[in-house]
């Protein structure tokens, strides 16, 4: 039982095949409050009984082996059941180790993966046997993945154990979104970022933040638009880490090397005179350059959302990676996306905040498990540059039925406009 609760019994049935001695291993905790444990048995439909009491309706325990313990699985990652925390092309990693009279057969091994033999990695230190095994492509995503390990040992024992775990799901980023290298301006690195402020609250939602941004909601705007090119937009040639204040927020900060800026055209000046630093949307264009294809995992730090698409920003069809749709403090949100050709992908990022703290950071995760701000390239972060406005590729402006639709006729037409980009359709 994972979580709180009061004193509550948890039932498990166990078929034994074949009557012995079997080791097992239990943990308990406790968080506030009250504190207890139980460890019962029921068979045969007979009263329950506390394991090891002696009565004939309890089961014997022993705290030590008196002979031989044959080898066993001692590690594995990921995790058994471990729900969606491991990428699609996490190494699948078991320690076994030997016995206390018997070691590892080591060509006696087999792993199989979903039910498929693969070939692991295999190697031994002192006495422990370590498989390691690199998919060779990304597995489905938020797929279970099932490893079935089997060996012998020395003393001709044998062993055969499964498990499982899900995996994080990821996006497919099609080559067909791709800009050609001629479209973008490689001398104009860095992001397009346009900031909207309000003089009054809006709903802590992507949506919001969405519509706000595209001038949709018709509101007056207090974000303090010094320094703003023609087109509307700041022209930010560094990185993604703001807050309001400056303060050490999310996990690049002053505090280790990364000091934060200020939020772009925030404070803002409310018609009272007031300056404000609530009630903001922001929008993100930029080209991230993926160098090979794969799997990336993006990371987003905001107080309070954010959403992230691929594609044309106005592209109906566009794909969301990655979002956080609701209000709190300085908080990560990791997303994946599968590139399956590497290249210059155009992607919006749009942000918002409600009231309180207000903060945003975009960086990856790398291969190597440690973090880089996208276009932070001496720390090995991915090239981004400013998106090229009027010069995107074709896209899909409006469909109908919209996504979603309901209340729609089986006759009804089904309806698309493809807006020309800088080459026709």
């Amino acid at each position: 039982f994972d979580g709180g609760r009061g004193a509550s019994d948890t039932s498990v049935t166990l078929l034994i095949p074949t009557a012995g001695f079997y080791p097992v291993r239990s943990v308990w905790f406790e968080g506030g409050g009250g504190a207890n444990l139980e460890w019962v048995v029921q068979r045969d439909g007979k009263p329950k009984a506390l394991i090891n009491d002696g009565t004939a309706n309890s089961i014997k325990a022993f705290r030590a082996a008196s002979s031989a313990v044959p080898p066993g699985v001692v590690y594995v990652s990921p995790g058994r059941n471990t729900g969606g925390t491991y990428g699609a092309d996490a190494p699948i990693i078991l320690d076994i180790a030997d016995g206390s009279s018997a070691t590892v057969t080591q060509g006696s091994i087999s792993l199989k993966v979903n039910d498929a033999t693969v070939s692991p990695t295999v190697s031994k230190s002192g006495t422990i046997t370590t498989l390691t095994y690199k998919p060779s492509s990304p597995l489905p995503s938020g797929s279970t993945v099932k490893v079935d390990v089997a060996f012998g040992d020395s003393a001709g024992g044998s062993y055969a154990g499964t498990y499982s775990y899900t995996l994080s799901s990821y996006a497919t980023i099609p080559a067909s979104m791709r800009l050609a290298d001629s479209v973008v301006d490689k001398s104009k690195t860095g992001f397009l970022f346009k900031t909207i402020q309000s003089d009054q609250g809006l709903e802590n939602r992507v949506r919001r933040a969405d519509w706000h941004t595209r001038g949709l909601f018709g509101l007056p705007n207090y974000a303090d638009l010094t320094g703003v090119g023609g087109n509307g937009y700041f022209t930010i040639t560094g990185v993604i880490n703001f807050d309001q204040t400056q303060g050490n927020q999310g996990r690049f900060n002053g505090n280790n090397g990364f000091p934060e800026e200020l939020i772009p055209g925030i404070p803002g000046t409310l018609p009272n005179g007031n300056q404000s630093t609530d009630n903001i949307s922001a929008e993100i264009l930029t080209v991230i350059e993926f160098p090979t294809a794969g799997l990336y995992t993006l990371v987003f730090n905001s107080d309070d959302g954010f959403a992230t698409w691929f594609g044309h920003p106005d592209d109906q069809a566009r794909i969301r990676a990655g979002q956080f749709d609701g209000g709190r403090g300085a908080s990560d949100t990791f997303y994946n996306v599968l590139i399956q050709q590497p290249g210059l992908y155009p992607v919006r990022s749009v942000w918002f905040e409600g009231g309180g703290g207000a903060n945003l950071e975009w960086y990856t995760r790398k291969a190597d498990g440690t973090y880089a701000l996208i276009n932070d390239t001496a720390n090995g972060g991915l090239k981004a540059y400013q998106y090229p406005l009027g010069k995107g590729p074709a896209y899909l402006k409006y469909f109908a039925p919209g996504s979603g639709a309901n209340r729609v006729s089986l006759t009804d037409p089904i309806k698309a406009v493809i807006a020309d980009g800088n080459g026709s359709v």
